[in-house]
């Protein structure tokens, strides 16, 4: 490769990086943010089941934190 072959090939590779980077510049991608689910506690206290074992039998009898307390 000649050096005229090598500065044209320069010279085109630094052209094609500068349009692109002026595109970007001017134009960037527009990104599509996800859509935002909103979740209705509502509903969800209407939906719920019936028989459901309550907070303490099922959670905190398996801390330990809680066996000094006197329950009452």
């Amino acid at each position: 490769m000649s050096k005229r072959n090598g500065y044209l090939a320069a010279c085109s590779i630094l052209g094609a990086a500068g349009l692109l980077a002026l595109k970007i510049l001017i134009a960037p991608p527009i990104s599509e943010a996800a859509t935002v689910v909103t979740l209705n506690p509502d509903q969800m206290t209407l939906t719920a089941g019936k028989g459901l074992p309550s907070f303490d039998d099922t959670y905190q009898r398996h801390t330990g934190v809680l066996d000094t307390l006197d329950r009452r």
